[in-house]
């Protein structure tokens, strides 16, 4: 009796912690790569990249055009587009691509926008790309491009 009763406090204390592991341990390769001369377009790359490193879907890795595994790349060119004494804003532009090393041009283009972003509002302008990279991505799970979404792992 007493030893039933071990296993099932074993059992129920063990449980909880199976919970917290990851369902999907492989997360998929973002580089982020970014040109500009503002203020504010190397703050969003830095934040962006921030965003990816916690992200539960993505790791970030080094922006590395000779690199031979598949990867997302998001290329960010960033200008001012407003500046004042009080309001400092840029205007930046995103690019997301499938990239390796076997795709020349520098990758298949999946998607692209720009957002305006304030000062102040790096993270949130950073936290807004997420969901392009993600439909992005999604975009590469059907055919005729489920290949391509297979090396990504």
């Amino acid at each position: 009796m007493l030893i039933r009763l071990f296993w099932i406090v074993l059992i129920f204390l063990l449980l909880p912690a199976a919970g917290a592991f990851p369902q999907n341990p492989k997360k998929i390769p973002v580089a982020v790569s970014h040109s500009g001369d503002d203020q504010i377009g190397p703050q969003v790359a830095f934040a962006l990249k921030e965003a990816i490193r916690r992200s539960q879907s993505f790791r970030y890795v080094d922006h590395d055009p000779n690199s031979s595994t598949a990867r997302i790349v998001v290329h960010l060119v960033s200008i001012d587009s407003y500046a004042s004494s009080r309001n400092v804003s840029s205007a930046i532009a995103e690019t997301i691509v499938y990239d390796e090393k076997s795709i020349a041009a520098q990758g298949i283009f999946l998607r692209s926008g720009v957002i305006n972003c304030g000062a102040n509002k790096s993270e949130w302008c950073a936290n807004s790309i997420l969901p392009e990279i993600d439909q992005a991505v999604e975009s590469l799970r059907t055919e005729p491009w489920s290949h391509l979404w297979a090396k990504l792992f």
